[in-house]
């Protein structure tokens, strides 16, 4: 039964990161909104997560009252990523997709009150497994339904030719990774014999997919790819100290966020100097110096790929 506890930690460890998370959202507009909800039900599936194998020990009915709650969160979480992710890139293919799978998610909630969706629950070595009622496969079906047309929709953005929508469609990829690994991982050691679980992975990668979210939420592409970057550029230098005779400078690691700094205030202001000056508060004559020093000034070689910030229409 202690592993029963420790998947609840877990679970209430994932329920603080995407609290803190969601307090960062000030603005409200049709993307932080559907971002909020959907960050909501991830709460709300980790929340029960946590109650029921907390309880599960002293009250199993309890317990499995709890695990009916995680399940209702689950069923409604594919039409709010679909919704997110259609207002983010702007498909409108997918969002009217949404209704849809909102009727399909009502009934599938209606089948799980009767005990035809799910017929019980059971403990199967360390975690709580689902007896499959007979209208389980409609639960399946509704899953794979909902990755299609998310997968679906973020290759069209992937495949435009607009750069702003193959920016964010590449950063939801990035977001949605963890969440498949995980899944993908854990039924491949179930297809071996291995009693695997998620429980304490997808707490994890579903945080992860959350915080990435935000930054689309919050129209804050290059501010993530700076992020994203900077992690990448300490994962190398850590690389290069461990297999090399390399050491650490924190020069090194100064001058490269300066470099991506620069270039992301060059992205947003269309090269303009002047106005980059301003926004770091220094002279012209230094941004002039900087953007010589570091290569900046061959568009073509040097620059990122171009990100607009712009929120696209829903």
């Amino acid at each position: 039964m202690i592993a029963f506890y420790l998947f609840g930690v877990f679970a209430l460890f994932g329920v603080v990161l995407k609290a803190l998370i969601l307090a960062q959202v000030s603005t409200r507009t049709r993307i932080t909104n559907a971002f909020v909800v959907l960050t909501l039900l991830f709460i709300l599936l980790n929340a029960f997560e946590f109650l029921g194998y907390w309880t599960f020990e002293s009250n199993a009915a309890l317990a499995y009252v709890f695990i009916d709650g995680l399940m209702l969160s689950l069923i409604f979480i594919p039409p709010a990523a679909i919704h997110f992710i259609a207002r983010s890139i702007g498909i409108r293919a997918a969002l009217y997709s949404v209704p849809l799978l909102m009727l399909w998610a009502a009934a599938l909630m209606a089948l799980l009150i009767n005990g035809n969706l799910v017929s019980g629950y059971q403990h199967v070595g360390y975690t709580i497994v689902s007896v499959p009622g007979p209208a389980y496969g409609l639960f399946q079906l509704y899953v794979f339904t909902g990755v299609i047309v998310a997968v679906a929709a973020l290759l069209r953005g992937l495949l435009g030719k607009d750069r702003e929508i193959y920016q964010r469609s590449r950063i939801l990829l990035l977001a949605f990774a963890p969440i498949f690994l995980v899944a993908f991982g854990v039924n491949l050691f179930k297809l071996a014999g291995f009693n695997a679980s998620t429980a304490i992975l997808m707490p994890l990668a579903s945080t992860f997919f959350i915080w990435v979210l935000l930054y689309l939420a919050r129209d804050e592409v290059i501010t993530f790819r700076l992020k994203w970057r900077q992690f990448w550029f300490l994962v190398r230098q850590l690389r290069k100290v461990a297999f090399s005779s390399h050491s650490y400078a924190n020069a090194d690691y100064l001058e490269f966020m300066e470099k991506e700094q620069l270039a992301a205030l060059l992205e947003i202001t269309d090269g303009k100097q002047a106005e980059v000056a301003r926004i770091l508060g220094s002279s012209p004559a230094t941004i002039s110096r900087r953007v010589a020093r570091f290569g900046l000034n061959n568009p073509e070689k040097n620059r990122p790929e171009p990100v607009i910030s712009k929120t696209p229409a829903a």
